[in-house]
């Protein structure tokens, strides 16, 4: 009786040690389950912040110099932005660093093929960003993982990847509460930006210096002047650029607010060319001189131009539509006469948070896609 209750106590035990042993490892592979999602989420954070980063930073007038500098310094920024942000956005608490070969920049061919960019390259062909985060065994900084020694497995490998580009093909913008849309609500006609900036036959006497603002001295950046009519002598043929007013907002103060979502209530905050690529406006002349909107006008073309930041400025058809969207920056406002106002303009690569866009109109609207304006997205 005694031996047959030692092996009885002896089975129960064994059972009680294997039921521990499969509870042991239920909890195991639920904690480390939980574990690797959790390294996953934040490597896919990091894959996505450091690719979005890399692709603001291509966002660089240099795009625009003619003749075209090489990339060499702005594509070896942009890789050195996407290795910051990986830093600063952690992988189970420890900072993660790229190599060389966890960043590719490039452009897509005409067969959707992704082909990196060297140091000739034109914005067309280096407008996408290409990251992997990655913790791999083989680089030493695996993720470990509980009673993975048991399994001879004390590590395991976890990586993410993100694409990140520029969409350029802009159609209009939508305004968000407290975030006033960048634009200008003066207009300028399509035909002198393309004659005067896309043909570089502009004058290219001011060069632009962040932090400085303009000085004297070609900078490789076409010029333009927008002349604008004045009340009350002047007519709308006089010059080549208008006051458009965008929604309902009053267009002197949106030049130094920009254009709000309650300027825009009536279109649901949206500013935007519609199926045929246009967006109909009411263009007239600007204000007297002496008057307090001639006075609004002056002031709020100083702040962007002591503030030397890129705004948006419509372009117009010969006619009375916006037709296309470019960025510009403020070199000098000159008073030239009772009835004229001359503005000379810069252009400039503007990213816009709130721009909106749409690829099927390449090749049907004018500036698709946009050298001057581009949203940072994720492409999913």
């Amino acid at each position: 009786m005694r031996q047959r209750t030692c092996r009885r106590g002896g089975w129960v035990s064994l059972a009680a040690l294997v039921l521990m042993t499969v509870l042991l490892a239920a909890m195991a592979l639920a904690i480390n389950a939980g574990w690797l999602a959790t390294a996953r989420l934040d490597s896919q954070t990091t894959a996505d912040a450091a690719a979005l980063a890399a692709a603001g930073r291509l966002i660089d007038d240099d795009w625009l110099r003619s003749p075209p500098p090489s990339r060499e310094d702005l594509l070896l920024a942009a890789r050195q932005q996407a290795g910051e942000y990986a830093l600063r956005n952690r992988v189970l608490g420890r900072p993660l660093s790229l190599l060389p070969e966890d960043v590719a920049l490039g452009g897509y061919d005409s067969n959707g093929v992704f082909v990196p960019a060297d140091n000739t390259a034109t914005l067309d062909q280096a407008d996408t960003v290409r990251v992997g985060a990655r913790r791999l065994r083989e680089r030493n900084e695996g993720v470990p993982i509980l009673f993975g020694a048991l399994f001879l497995t004390p590590v395991v490998s976890v990586q993410s990847f993100a694409e990140a580009r520029l969409d350029r093909d802009i159609i209009g913008f939508r305004a968000r509460d407290q975030r006033p849309l960048p634009l200008l609500p003066l207009g300028l006609r399509l035909s002198d930006w393309q004659s005067q900036i896309l043909s570089g036959a502009g004058p290219d006497s001011d060069a632009f210096i962040p932090g400085v603002g303009f000085t004297n001295g070609p900078d490789g950046i076409s010029e333009i002047d927008l002349t604008l009519p004045l009340a009350p002598s002047a007519a709308l043929t006089d010059g080549n650029g208008a006051i458009v007013p965008l929604g309902a907002g009053d267009p002197y103060i949106q030049i130094s607010q920009g254009v709000t979502l309650d300027d825009l209530l009536a279109t649901e905050g949206v500013l935007s060319l519609d199926a045929t690529n246009q967006l109909p406006v009411n263009p007239s002349v600007g204000p007297t001189v002496a008057t307090g909107d001639y006075g609004a006008l002056l002031a709020g073309l100083q702040v962007w131009q002591n503030a030397g930041e890129p705004r948006v400025l419509p372009l117009l058809d010969d006619s009375t539509s916006i037709v296309a969207f470019v960025a510009v920056r403020i070199v000098r406002v000159e008073e030239t006469s009772n009835d004229r106002l001359t503005i000379r303009l810069q252009p400039a690569l503007l990213a816009v948070p709130m721009a909106l866009s749409d690829s099927t109109r390449r090749g049907t609207a004018a500036l698709l896609p946009n050298p001057y304006l581009a949203r940072p997205r994720l492409a999913r």
